[in-house]
């Protein structure tokens, strides 16, 4: 037969019974609370029965509190305060017996907490960097069909003073001038759109934004990046192909910076639904415990934040004979989602 005494005394919970406001029976967890912290009976009762709340220990002070007017003795919040004076935040739970008799049960919330905390933080990161991703995207639209728009049709405009004008030197030459200078601006915000958002990353998915992007830093900084992948026209969730693309702008550009390579080595595949990224270089390579923090952008506490928070796994290894940065993400391609959530097979 279960002895229920046993099963109370080994309850996590502190159980505490009370007769007349007087403690008759505490369990092993509830003289552990005895112990170690302060417990005013009177007072954990006045919060028991709504003569108080756990943010007032005045009563004055406790009129029009939000708290206790929303008290439900089922479940609520109590604050005890430690024997070194440190307060701890417990759930409790208080209910009639019979008559006088009354239980109070008291739960430790401290590592619940840290799990809600991680949990939320986990939320803030991905909901940061959605914002920043939609802001990004709106400020390489605007600069395409406003700003780019704009310079192109003053480039327009001043190609044909300058053909109408072609026999007035002086002026000529200015034009070819202010022509050269619009042509260098509207380079600029090009490569500012691409930066911020690049079209390929929406339209054509992750890998043909992977080519472009190497075809492009390669053409500008001389040097040559490698990429190879059998996922062409595979698409992922929009949030997996974002975070993948951001992490390797990074790595990509703290190679192209810091490492003093002339190859860098880009590969992407999909294995046993999941989703691998890595990044190589032969260069130098950097302490990875305490790195030497060089220039701005996401950093790799970012960048590590960023795939933890889409369920992969961010690894760099480094050494005086290359860097290996290296994501794997847990992985259904964007048809397959949809499938799914659609019942479809």
């Amino acid at each position: 037969m279960v002895d229920i005494r046993e099963i109370v005394e080994k309850a996590s919970d502190a159980l505490f019974i009370i007769e007349n406001r007087q403690l008759v029976y505490v369990n092993r967890a509830g003289e552990t609370i005895l112990a170690h912290y302060h417990f005013d009976l009177e007072k954990v009762m006045d919060v028991c029965e709504a003569k108080g709340c756990a943010l007032h220990a005045i009563m004055e002070d406790c009129l029009n509190c939000e708290v206790k007017a929303t008290f439900d003795p089922r479940a609520f919040s109590l604050n005890l305060v430690t024997k070194e004076e440190r307060q701890v935040t417990f759930s409790a739970s208080y209910s009639q017996i019979s008559g006088v008799v009354y239980s109070l049960s008291i739960r430790n919330l401290t590592t619940q907490s840290k799990t809600d905390q991680l949990f939320q933080q986990k939320k803030l990161i991905a909901y940061v960097s959605q914002a920043h991703e939609k802001e990004r995207k709106k400020i390489a639209q605007d600069l395409h069909d406003s700003l780019a728009q704009g310079v192109f049709s003053t480039l327009l405009e001043t190609r044909k003073i300058k053909r109408d004008y072609q026999h007035e030197g002086e002026l000529k030459v200015k034009l070819e001038q202010i022509e050269e200078q619009l042509i260098m601006s509207l380079d600029e915000i090009k490569t500012m759109a691409l930066d911020l958002r690049p079209s390929a990353l929406d339209d054509l998915g992750l890998a043909s934004a992977i080519t472009t992007l190497s075809h492009r830093l390669g053409e500008t900084t001389g040097i040559d990046i490698h990429f190879m992948t059998h996922l062409r026209h595979t698409r992922f969730l929009e949030a997996i192909e974002i975070t993948l693309f951001r992490v390797l702008q990074e790595a990509l550009m703290n190679a192209i910076k810091y490492a003093k390579v002339e190859i860098i080595d880009v590969l992407l595949v999909e294995k046993d639904e999941l989703l691998v990224l890595e990044v190589i270089d032969q260069g130098v390579g950097f302490l990875t415990e305490s790195p030497e923090i060089q220039g701005t952008g996401m950093g790799l506490l970012h960048m590590k934040e960023r795939v933890t928070s889409i369920g992969g796994q961010l690894t760099i290894c480094s050494t005086n004979e290359g860097t290996q940065v290296k994501v794997v993400v847990p992985v259904k391609n964007e048809e397959d989602s949809h499938d799914k959530s659609t019942g479809c097979r």
